[in-house]
């Protein structure tokens, strides 16, 4: 009967032993059957007498096998062991010193395991093996069978006590620094630890290279596009701070605080040396770009009448006692105007480099549409630079693009910049004598185009006639296309599926029948261009508020002109839809924009069906319609128009005008008599939510 061998357990404990190999548990020892195999996880403990005479050879085998003089056969196995462990699954748990990581047991499929052969070139009994970095007998994390013959127990080591440890045997030492990854072995724990990291950290890397900005590593174009877009931004976050020393100082001066004068004064000179000595050295960075002489002369002088200003202020506050008022107040001026044009001087030649490469014969799309996202990142920040873009060239350059780009992207991006920049009435002249007007109108009136770029088309025209609305300039090519506009932007709202689109068509012709009263309104009447724009709005492409609006203030401007007001009453799609529009009510859930935009949709409402009641025929629908009892009540209820009077004033005009083609008594079976009494302004002081007499 074969002798006591060590069980699956124990051995589990000695591959598991810990840094300190000199300190090991206490190992249980149990009897085993000869033939009886052992399981832990997916490994196995064989007995000898399971595997092949052929294979015995290269097995590992434990002194169990030893007869009872403890000495080893042939058919046993070499040096008497009888033990073997071995497995696909890979070996069993243990903790790498050389990789400082813990290894957990694989949970692969459990296959039929096999015996490991002894690798070529492997150490000789008791030689320690070395892995990545060679270790000491001490501190080489290594299982150590106990040797039959010398039947010592491994015990934990106490003060005062040696342990006994049995020989090292290699190839399970080389079982320990094994590890089966898939179909390759990795033998070094650094070369495991290395696959693994990858894994780990390829998508974080991925991540930071998506994050990585592309501009800054194009160089040319690119780059100078990107160094006079900061340096613009640069000179604006200066001239914001030495504007509010400026003020700071005329405060003071206007609260007669002229004791703290000279201190403010110092610290204001002191801003502008800063800003132009910071732009001279910008200037010295830049010295390969080749400028005009005229500009930098112009530059000198600006900058030379800033120091004289400087000079003065200096003098001024250096007298002894508090300065005068009045000459301070004259040197302050004298700086502020001085400084002023300076920096309209240097953002000008920043903006003339953005300019310089959208003017370019043949610029990359990339180049190009940088340029045009700076350009009209400045034109949102202000009027004042929109106007010294204008003053660059830009509009012109902008309606170059858009006729010789060939791909629609950036046509579309130069008319979106082109609308921001016509914010500012300077740059609409430009548009004006540059013949900005036609070229739009020919890219309204050409089908091919997308919708998209005819709506950014549209837009410039909404934005450059809001400023002809207002009084602010008269565009004078606009009567020469408005036949061309007018057809091109009723086409596009009927047949247009976007509400964007649509609110641009309606306000540009809303726009153009302020600028171009009769002749835009007559137009609309011989294409019937009203109906087809009522039919728009009412087939639910877009119910917003502002599209609303728009219909309401176009019907308005029509009703206006007595030719077009027969067009509009024999149709009667005119009428009832402006009985639909006083329906409208605002809401406090809405926003303050939608809650003005639901008040001016019933006082345009109002107006329109105002100018209409002049037909006898017109007020009596607008009485048959039940008209005339929402106008009532418009009245009455301030919540209802929240509280705005100039619906209360609109809806008094109205209701004068049916009670004047229908007679009072319409207005007396609802009980309104008072609001068509002899005097308007009673009626209108009474029910007004002011509540204020206009005497």
């Amino acid at each position: 009967m074969l002798e006591e061998m060590p069980s699956a357990a124990q051995l589990s404990r000695l591959l598991d032993l810990g840094a300190d190999a000199g300190a090991a548990e206490e190992s249980e020892e149990s009897s085993t059957p000869p033939g009886q195999s052992f399981r832990r996880g997916k490994s196995r403990v064989y007995h000898a007498s399971e595997w092949p005479a052929e294979q015995q050879d290269e097995c590992l085998w434990s002194p169990g096998a030893c007869g009872p003089g403890g000495q080893g056969s042939p058919q046993q196995g070499p040096r008497g062991w009888q033990l073997v462990v071995s497995g696909h699954a890979g070996p069993p748990s243990h903790k790498s010193q050389d990789s400082g990581f813990s290894d957990s047991e694989s949970e692969a499929s459990p296959l039929e395991l096999k015996p490991l052969p002894r690798a070529r070139g492997s150490p000789t009994p008791g030689t320690p093996l070395q892995c990545s970095t060679p270790k000491t007998a001490r501190g080489t994390l290594r299982a150590r069978l106990v040797n039959r013959k010398s039947s010592d127990k491994v015990k934990s080591k106490r003060p005062g006590e040696e342990t006994t440890l049995a020989p090292v045997n290699p190839a399970l030492d080389l079982l320990l620094t094994t590890r089966i990854v898939g179909s390759e072995v990795c033998r070094d724990p650094v070369e495991q630890w290395l696959q693994e990291t990858r894994y780990r950290v390829e998508a974080e890397c991925t991540t930071t290279l998506q994050g990585k900005a592309i501009a800054s590593r194009l160089g040319g174009a690119c780059s100078r596009v990107v160094g006079a877009r900061d340096a613009v931004r640069a000179l604006q976050q200066q001239a914001h701070v030495i504007s509010a020393e400026f003020a700071r100082l005329c405060q003071h001066m206007e609260l007669e605080r002229l004791e703290s004068c000279p201190d403010l004064a110092d610290s204001l000179i002191t801003h502008v040396d800063a800003f132009v000595r910071g732009y001279q050295s910008h200037q010295a960075a830049c010295a390969d770009e080749v400028r005009p002489s005229e500009e930098q002369e112009r530059l000198a002088r600006e900058e030379a009448t800033l120091v004289a200003a400087c000079n003065r202020l200096v003098a001024t506050c250096a007298c002894s006692g508090p300065p005068s008022k009045e000459q301070l107040a004259l040197d302050v001026a004298a700086l502020g105007h001085s400084f002023t044009r300076l920096v309209d001087r240097v953002l000008s030649h920043e903006i003339k480099a953005l300019v310089s490469l959208i003017e370019q014969s043949s610029p990359s799309e990339l180049e190009l549409r940088s340029a045009l996202a700076s350009i009209a990142a400045l034109g949102l920040e202000g009027s004042h630079l929109c106007k010294l873009i204008a003053k660059c060239g830009a509009v012109r350059a902008l309606l170059a693009v858009c006729l010789d780009a060939t791909k629609p992207n950036l046509r579309v991006a130069a008319l979106r910049t082109l609308a921001i920049v016509c914010s500012e009435v300077e740059a609409v002249r430009h548009l004006d004598q540059d013949g900005g007007v036609e070229i739009l109108a020919d890219i309204l009136a050409e089908n091919q185009r997308s919708e998209e770029e005819r709506a950014e088309a549209a837009s410039v025209l909404t934005q450059a006639s809001t400023l002809g609305v207002d009084g602010s300039l008269t565009i004078e090519s606009l009567p020469d296309h408005l036949d061309s506009l007018v057809t091109s932007l009723s086409r596009m709202a009927s047949e247009t599926r976007k509400g964007e689109s649509l609110l641009l068509a309606l306000a540009t012709l809303t726009n153009l029948s302020f600028l171009e009263p009769r002749q835009c309104v007559m137009l609309l009447v011989q294409k019937d261009a009203a109906n087809q724009l009522l039919a728009a709005v009412r087939s639910g492409v877009s119910s917003s508020l502002f599209v609303q609006e728009q219909a309401a203030t176009l019907l308005a401007n029509m009703a206006a002109v007595p030719e077009a007001r027969a067009e509009l009453a024999e149709s009667g799609r005119a009428v009832v839809a402006l009985l639909c529009f006083l329906q409208i009510r605002s809401s406090p859930l809405q926003r303050s924009a939608e809650i003005s935009a639901a008040e001016r949709v019933q006082q345009k409402s109002a107006i329109a069906l105002s100018r209409l009641c002049s037909s006898q025929t017109v007020a009596q629908q607008i009485v048959e319609l039940q008209g005339a009892e929402r106008l009532v009540r418009l009245c009455k209820d301030e919540k209802e128009r929240n509280h705005s009077d100039a619906v209360l004033v609109a809806c008094l005009s109205a209701l004068r005008k049916i009670a004047s083609h229908c007679g009072p008594e319409v207005i007396e079976k609802l009980g309104a008599e008072e609001l068509v009494a002899p005097r308007l302004l009673d009626s209108f002081l009474l029910y007004s939510s002011r509540q204020e007499s206009y005497v």
